[in-house]
This record gives structure tokens, sequence and C-alpha cells, in this order.
């Protein structure tokens, strides 16, 4: 059998040039342009992982923006499977959605194009193929998130880990997947941060050593619960979420979930150091192997409109008894919780929903959600998503996903 090798690399992708619009929020409206950052409090980055057994292989990229557009995910690709010969289809890009970074597709953000960074990123990870082992398993991180359109209904406290170790078993670097909105930092925030995210990582590395690449899960509709988002509950004013229900009752002056103001970087680093805590608790348990299967990839193109047709791409990636699905836009949590129920039935025993992957097409709610409506409903109904269009993305990957 082929030995499996592994490699992590990584590309800073700071903006180079300060000012310019930052994305995430609506409400930003200051700086030297409208909602312009005016300066950097930690670096962006583009880290890559990348899986080959014979003529098999994949590779994961995870971006510190708020999203990624197709065509710069084309691009990517391109110009990776013009050095490596790795078929686009087994590239993946994705995003960690911090609300404090720039706009993808200004590129005047940087001195060098997005896309060329990131394809180095990739690249650098391949050079750096070497024989591994590796490892999934999970561990869960409750207190830390909220329903953001109903406060009675779901998070995914689920915190996916893969470990990967080099053949004398030093740990390489680890890939982590956690579905919580990266809004800590609100839009009064200017400063350019992969918001909790980046805390999280650097905190696992500064534990383990190695690389960690984070993925987000099914994210569209949890936020943080932080020390602000707590003082604000013990107040007793109403809560308005997302879908315009309020709770704790119709007195004046009730709060709203989507004025995100007044987090702290204390608040990200707190958020941040819980969930590496978790990661690290996960990975130091787990015992990597050589797996009797995989890597594979495949994906499917599916047509996303209600009316007339453009496809959108959905893809999975595989290893062994760990598989992962990856979509176009902003996932809700009750879809990543049953996606990973499909998964396992398939025989994947801890599976992971990416969202940000591949594309920006904003949300992409579960059909129940529509007739509940809202912003990401609002949001969805002008991109002209169907309201179906979840089953359309789970039946065009189920009809191509390997069985184990």
């Amino acid at each position: 059998m082929d030995d499996l090798l592994g490699g992590f690399g990584h590309i800073e992708i700071t903006p180079d040039n300060l000012g310019l619009p930052m994305m995430g929020y609506g409400t930003r409206e200051h700086g030297t342009r409208i909602g312009g950052s005016e300066g950097v409090h930690d670096p962006l980055w583009a880290r890559a992982f990348g899986l080959k057994r014979g003529e098999n292989a994949w590779a994961l990229c995870a971006l510190d923006l708020v999203g990624v557009d197709a065509e710069t995910v084309a691009e990517i690709r391109r110009q990776v499977s013009e050095r490596t010969g790795l078929p686009p289809k087994a590239i993946l890009v994705t995003a960690i959605h911090t609300h404090s970074g720039p706009d993808e597709l200004d590129a005047e953000n940087w001195n060098r194009p997005l896309a060329e960074m990131v394809a180095g990123a990739i690249l650098q990870a391949w050079d750096n193929l070497q024989p591994v082992r590796v490892a999934s398993g999970a561990g869960v991180l409750y207190g830390r998130s909220i329903n953001r359109r109903w406060f009675d209904r779901p998070i995914d406290p689920g915190v996916g880990v893969m470990r990967v170790d080099d053949r004398e078993g030093a740990v390489l670097g680890t890939v982590v997947n956690f579905g919580l909105h990266a809004v800590v930092l609100g839009g009064d925030n200017l400063q350019i941060s992969a918001d909790y995210v980046g805390y999280a990582r650097d905190a696992v590395e500064d534990a383990l050593e190695g690389t960690c690449i984070f993925t987000n899960g099914g994210a569209a509709d949890v936020n943080p619960i932080t020390e602000t988002v707590r003082r604000q509950l013990a107040e007793g004013r109403p809560f308005v979420t997302m879908t315009g229900a309020q709770y704790y009752g119709e007195g004046p002056d009730p709060i709203f979930i989507e004025e995100r103001k007044g987090g702290s970087f204390e608040e990200a680093e707190s958020l941040g150091h819980a969930v590496a805590q978790e990661v690290v608790r996960v990975a130091e348990g787990l015992k990597p192997h050589l797996p009797s299967t995989g890597p594979w990839s495949v994906a499917a193109w599916v047509n996303h409109l209600a009316d007339g047709e453009e496809l959108v791409e959905t893809q999975a990636l595989g290893v062994g008894d760990f598989a992962l699905v990856g979509q176009p836009g902003e996932v809700f949590v009750e879809t990543a919780l049953r996606m990973k129920t499909r998964l396992r039935s398939l025989g994947y025993r801890f599976p992971w929903l990416v969202s940000y992957a591949n594309g920006a097409y904003s949300y992409l709610p579960p059909l129940e959600a529509f007739s509940e409506g809202g912003y990401e409903v609002e949001r969805a109904r002008t991109h002209g998503h169907a309201e179906d269009v979840q089953e359309r993305l789970w039946s065009g990957i189920r009809e191509v996903l390997p069985s184990r």
C-alpha cells in the first residue's frame, strides 16, 4: 500500500493597504472610507492542508475572510492544478467568516493578486508532503453560542478535530471544525482581525505545535455568547432576534441581536481559548493511524434558483472514517446537524459540515426557515434560492458520496 502523505502550508493575506471597506457589517460608518479599516490587530492567513496516497489526493485551504467568491476559487484551482496535477474538484477553498476582514473582491487591498497568494499556500502544503498518520474525533463546547433566530432552537456544540502526525508521532498539524459566527467584534471595530478564530488557532499551536486550520460549520444562525451578551441578557430588556421574534416580554428599548457592537478583543480571546481547550483535549486523546481507505473527493453541481438555472457546487472530501461536506454559503445549524446524521448513516463516524466553501452565495436556509422569514431568508430570496435548495444540495452530493 502506498504511503499516506500529508503537508501543511500557510501564507499571510493581511491587506497591504488600509482604509478600504471591511466586510461583514452594513452598519460601519467610520474610517477614511465608509467602513474603512484603520489598523491591523492580528494578521490574516491562508492555511492549507494536503493529503495524498498514490493517485488519490485532495487539498483544503481556509482563508481569514468573510467569504470567497466562486471565480476566485476557480482561479486558485487553476493555478494549483497546473503546478500539481491535482484535479480542481479535489481542491476545497473555504473562509472562517471573520467580520473584521477586507472585501476579497477589492483587489486594492493587496499588492499581489489574492488568488496567487492562496494558491501559494496550497502549493507550499504540497511541497511539504511527507508520510503521515491521521485520526479524527470530536468534543463539545457548550455555553458559548446561541441560536440568533430562535433562542430555543439548537446550536451545534460539536468540535471536530483531525490530528495529523509525522511518521515518528510528532504532531504536524490539526484541522478543526466548529459552527459559530466570527462576530465577537462588532461593526464598531475597524481593526483587521481573525476574531476569536485567530486566538483559537494560536492557542492550539502553542499547546500542540504544528499548524492549526479552522473551518466554520453550521454557523448561519449561531452567534457567540460573550460577556457583553451575558450582561445584555441580565439587564432584563426584551431581545429581538433575526426573525423579529421578541423574547423576554414587550417592554421599551429592546436589544436587537443583529446590532453587533461593543465586542472586545478580550472577549474574542476568551472564546478562542475555550475553543482551543476543547480542540487540544480531543487531539491529545486521538491515536493517528494509517486509514484503510482514501483520500477521496467528489463534487456535484446543483441548480440553486427558484426560477431559471444557475449551478452551484457542493463538494465532499474524506479519508478513512472521516468525511466533510462543503457548501458555498452560510449554512444553518439545523442543516449541519441533519447532514451529520446522514453522513453517519453512511459510516462516517465524526463528519463535518463546512460552510463558506467554494463560493459566496449568501444564506442557504433549510426548507422550514423560508416560511419563518427573517434576515437570512430575505438575503436568500435576494439571491433567488429555491426553498428546497438544501434538499437539492444533499441529493446532488449523495449521488456521488462513497459509502463505507
